[in-house]
């Protein structure tokens, strides 16, 4: 897990999904130039948004770690961002299984169960997923229907998701085969069989799990409305926070569930180019679709970048 080939592979996929923004921009140029899209460089708005973004990653390092409390485990604060944040960056490989494999090392080298980390993660994921649907409901209901075919229906069929998505959670059984599948591999030699995952967790940490996740996403969204001042000021009033938070939401929740898609690379750009369009034209919101993909991997790396240059010494027991 500490080799040099395990931590170069995420970074320099991290530096291909920037290159492939700049090319995909490259490559849309003709669209954003038909449009007469002015481009801005205004750095407060800029920087601004990348706050945004940490804050969200605050927020859901706060709820891993208050998960994992509830299922046992015991993690500093700096601990808990270490691995939240390096194991994140396995979602550039391929499959989305790498994120949780560097999660249950790391959380073992730090004298956590493994198998509870890696579930306290699915749960975080669950309930991701399932606010983030209600706050699309909420929030991007007209946009949606208004540009998918099916809208409607399509719409139930997200309700009736964020309900099982964080119903899913509380059942004992369905932690219960969480945790026996984790169990098997530890015992594989990805983790370790330190003790049983969490079967089920009270409603208290449900609740404020999603809650931690509502804030995430809204200060996502918050990123993409500050982006959209920054490189775009002509048609940054066009943008309200409703359609940002729903746009931005349903685009990343669509790239999550892309299993073979690193990041959700491509598909959260083409939803989100689609539900943003309407507001801003097509050549803004190609602009914002790939500005905002750059924008959260330069988050990522820079946030895990600190992190990864000071563990040099062994991690300790907490």
């Amino acid at each position: 897990m500490r080799s040099p080939l395990w931590r170069a592979v995420p970074w320099a996929l991290g530096l291909a999904v920037i290159g492939f923004a700049g090319w995909q921009v490259a490559a849309n140029w003709a669209t954003v130039r038909a449009a007469r899209v002015e481009l801005a460089f205004e750095p407060w708005p800029l920087l601004g948004a990348l706050g945004c973004v940490w804050l969200g990653f605050a927020a859901l390092i706060v709820a891993w770690r208050a998960t994992v409390r509830a299922a046992g485990g015991t993690l500093s604060p700096r601990g808990a961002a270490h691995i939240w944040l390096v194991s994140s960056l396995g979602k550039y490989l391929p499959g989305k299984v790498w994120a949780i494999a560097g999660l249950m090392v790391m959380a073992r080298e730090r004298g956590v169960s493994g198998s509870a980390a890696a579930a306290a993660a699915i749960f975080q994921q669950l309930v991701s997923i399932g606010a983030g649907a209600v706050l699309v409901f909420l929030a991007g209901r007209e946009q949606l229907v208004d540009l998918l075919p099916g809208g409607r229906v399509a719409f139930g069929v997200l309700l009736i998701g964020a309900v099982v998505a964080l119903g899913l959670p509380l059942s004992s059984r369905v932690m219960g085969f969480v945790g026996a599948a984790l169990q098997r591999v530890g015992t594989s030699g990805v983790g370790a069989s330190e003790g049983a995952a969490p079967l089920v967790l009270p409603v208290s940490v449900l609740l404020a799990s999603a809650l931690a996740n509502a804030v995430a996403w809204c200060a996502y969204a918050g990123a993409v409305m500050l982006l959209a001042h920054g490189l775009l000021p002509g048609l940054a009033g066009e943008l309200s926070f409703a359609r940002a938070l729903g746009g931005f939401t349903a685009a990343y929740i669509a790239g999550v569930l892309a299993v073979l898609a690193p990041g959700g690379l491509g598909v959260r750009e083409g939803l989100l180019v689609l539900l943003l369009a309407p507001a801003i034209g097509e050549g803004g919101a190609v602009v914002l679709a790939l500005a905002t993909r750059v924008l959260f991997t330069l988050a990522e790396f820079g946030a895990a970048a600190p992190l990864v240059l000071a563990a040099k010494e062994k991690p300790r027991v907490v």
